[in-house]
């Protein structure tokens, strides 16, 4: 059912700074990066909604991150 929100995904990359650079040369909206602490461990991470970077999408949230 498209349109939904509250559904987030956590995906680990190489090189963040590099993804969100790709993200925005391609019209994507990236959040700030941030460190963020999980399980005692820092990430460092970005958000982007999927409603940012397509037309037709059900709303998902999609955390990017690698360790800090």
């Amino acid at each position: 059912m498209p349109f939904r929100s509250g559904r987030s995904f956590y995906i680990d990359v190489a090189d963040i700074e590099t993804l969100r650079r790709e993200f925005e040369a391609k019209g994507g909206k990236p959040g700030a990066p941030e460190i963020q602490r999980y399980q005692g461990k820092d990430y460092r991470l970005f958000f982007l909604r999927e409603c940012d970077i397509m037309d037709l999408h059900d709303g998902y949230c999609f955390c990017f991150g690698q360790p800090a």
